[in-house]
């Protein structure tokens, strides 16, 4: 589970927690971030699970905004109240929300659009590397 302070989150794949893998890449680490990887299976339903400590306190602030993002795009951005948060604590259930997809208005009306994992094509660079087939 990636974690980040009081917040917790996972990845399922197909409803299932995915096994999460280490960033092993050198490059610079933004404050206050983590990266983990899963493995993509092509066609898969994939979400994240985002759990708040019930020692969490809020101060201020009336709601938690939690901004997912998928390969650089908004993943949707679910809110979570203080007195959800805090009925959750009370009756002794951690608080956590699940997300599978994210809603979009249309012309016909709502629609919702589940996450799935996309086919990625590979290729091997001449040192062997694999790398992404970009279109």
């Amino acid at each position: 589970m990636a974690i980040l302070g009081k917040f917790g989150v996972e990845v399922t794949v197909d409803g299932t927690l995915a096994r999460e893998y280490d960033d092993d890449d050198n490059a610079p680490v933004k404050p206050n971030s983590v990266t983990k990887y899963v493995e993509a299976i092509a066609g898969a339903g994939f979400g994240f699970v985002v759990r708040v400590d019930p020692s969490y306190r809020f101060t201020d602030e009336d709601s938690l905004f939690v901004g997912l993002y998928i390969d650089g795009k908004s993943g949707g951005d679910p809110l979570i109240t203080r007195q959800w948060f805090e009925d959750r604590v009370r009756r002794g259930r951690t608080p956590m929300i699940s997300v599978t997809g994210k809603y979009a208005v249309r012309s016909s009306g709502p629609a919702f659009y589940k996450f799935e994992f996309a086919n990625l094509e590979t290729r091997r660079s001449p040192d062997g590397e694999t790398l992404p087939i970009r279109y």
